[in-house]
């Protein structure tokens, strides 16, 4: 959740505070702030919203940071910082069209087609999360009834139903109480425990695996047919545990296409994030300090702005 205790915005005041008092105790000074959110953006009110994964809704993010910060700021997407780093400093440097999917306790992603990102009228191109997969789905979603993998009925999500870090477990979880025999049995069910299991030839887990190969297969492939990225970069915890299935997926595509996006795994490990905001916060302070900021070009407002 956003507030109360162990939420998302005392943990992130604390953060801010301790960098603050660090910089501080360093004798610098902060110039810019650049901060990621697991949501959209909402470029008219600048409220974080459609975050389900991890309760953003409706959060007035924009306003709780200008209570907070003297320095100018800016508030991003997370997968799409993550893509600004692996422009900069990892998987896409050099190349103007790939795609970043982050896959963990929420799914998204980040479209760079011809160098721009591509941001969508409502900041909310790339939410892969909400791709439908089948059929089955579609109709699931609009009658209220749950599938026959056991996501629940209703709501946004559909990919995020099947392949996210809860949906993973939830499934693990059916099976074993239909019966199926697994080494897992009694553990707290994690992705990392399913990844394992499945390594060591686990046939809830492997089934679970393959299951989660074929609908991030039917994500990228409709991801490719429309944007037809050189690369496509899977993060997120989930993303980079994809990492020993990548001929997996690239064999699920082939022949399917009439072209195939080279598949990688984050290079960055679990900091793209975090490397794409401390870009996005030097060229903030880079643009601040340009003498046309003096004619009120470039005027901060905490908000991600879409190109006139």
């Amino acid at each position: 959740t956003t507030e109360g205790e162990g939420g998302a915005l005392p943990a992130l005041s604390a953060t801010i505070f301790a960098l603050q008092a660090e910089a501080s105790r360093r004798g610098l000074h902060v110039d810019a702030v650049a901060v990621g959110i697991p949501a959209i953006l909402d470029p008219d009110t600048g409220r974080a919203v459609e975050g389900p994964a991890l309760d953003w809704q409706d959060f007035e993010i924009v306003g709780h940071l200008r209570a907070m910060l003297d320095a100018p700021f800016l508030v991003e997407n997370d997968a799409n910082l993550a893509a600004l780093a692996h422009a900069w400093r990892g998987d896409a440097r050099g190349l103007r069209d790939f795609v970043t999917v982050v896959m963990g306790a929420g799914i998204g992603a980040a479209v760079v087609a011809n160098g721009r990102l591509v941001k969508g009228r409502h900041n909310a191109a790339g939410e892969l999360g909400y791709l439908l997969t089948s059929r089955e789905q579609l109709h699931a979603l609009r009658l209220g009834q749950a599938t026959e993998t056991g996501e629940p009925p209703g709501g946004y999500g559909g990919l995020e139903k099947l392949a996210a870090s809860r949906s993973i477990a939830s499934r693990a979880i059916a099976l074993m109480a239909a019966g199926a025999a697994t080494s897992m049995a009694g553990q707290p069910m994690t992705p990392g425990l399913i990844f394992s299991a499945a390594a060591a030839g686990d046939p809830v887990a492997r089934r679970i695996i393959e299951e989660l190969l074929d609908d991030t297969a039917l994500a990228l492939a409709a991801v490719t047919a429309i944007v037809d990225p050189e690369v496509i970069i899977l993060d997120g915890v989930i993303g980079r545990s994809l990492r020993p299935y990548l001929t997996d997926l690239a064999a699920r595509l082939t022949g399917r296409l009439p072209a195939i996006p080279r598949l990688c795994v984050s290079g960055l490990g679990p900091n793209a994030t975090v490397v794409g905001a401390i870009a996005a916060a030097l060229q903030l302070a880079r643009e601040r300090a340009a003498p046309s900021a003096l004619f009120g070009a470039f005027t901060v407002s905490g908000r991600v702005e879409r190109d006139a």
